[in-house]
């Protein structure tokens, strides 16, 4: 799970008790892209998010920008030990851009950070990423990728193609809706 991300449960409930802030960006993401695009676009039209909602290309796609993003912090420090150590991270390590310092003003160094990938479970950086299948496990080196098992998959694969259906005969009524009314 990205860090500051909730699950689309949560999201929803959050939504009905109209605690998410207007001007929030609400960005989607499930393995390559697929699952959280067609999400946006029902976001999209059945709340309102017009502006506001965006599609990740997936966690697959994010572990390359991630790693891309590491070596280049890597590369700007002074000190490039490996050998060393490192101290186990949390998700606290990386705060986003909303975390102040004890002025009150944004902390620079933390918006200059992106969200890393968290184990929920245990609020610590991991790479350790769930794809949908083992088909989809094409994560960058350096990370490793768990899956749902076959018959599990097979399962999943019908529950997608069944939410397919229903999103789009959802889109095809919220878009007949706003030309009509």
């Amino acid at each position: 799970m990205l860090e500051g991300a909730v699950t689309l449960q949560e999201f929803k409930r959050q939504y009905m008790a109209k605690q998410i802030s207007p001007d929030v960006r609400i960005i989607t993401y499930c393995t390559v892209g697929y699952r959280s695009g067609l999400e946006a676009r029902r976001l999209k039209y059945q709340c309102g998010l017009e502006g506001r909602i965006h599609s990740l290309d997936g966690i697959v796609a994010y572990t390359y920008a991630m790693s891309r993003i590491e070596q280049q912090e890597n590369s700007n420090c002074q000190d490039n030990s490996r050998d060393r150590e490192k101290p186990q991270e949390t998700a606290e390590d990386y705060s986003s851009a909303s975390k102040t310092t004890n002025s009150g003003e944004p902390s620079t160094a933390s918006s200059a950070r992106v969200p890393r990938i968290i184990n929920p479970a245990t609020n610590k950086v991991t790479r350790t990423v769930h794809t949908f299948g083992a088909i989809w496990d094409n994560l960058c080196d350096g990370f490793h990728g768990v899956h749902f098992s076959f018959p599990v998959l097979m399962i999943q694969l019908l529950r997608v193609g069944y939410l397919v259906v229903v999103r789009s005969i959802q889109e095809l009524f919220y878009r007949a809706r706003s030309y009509c009314c």
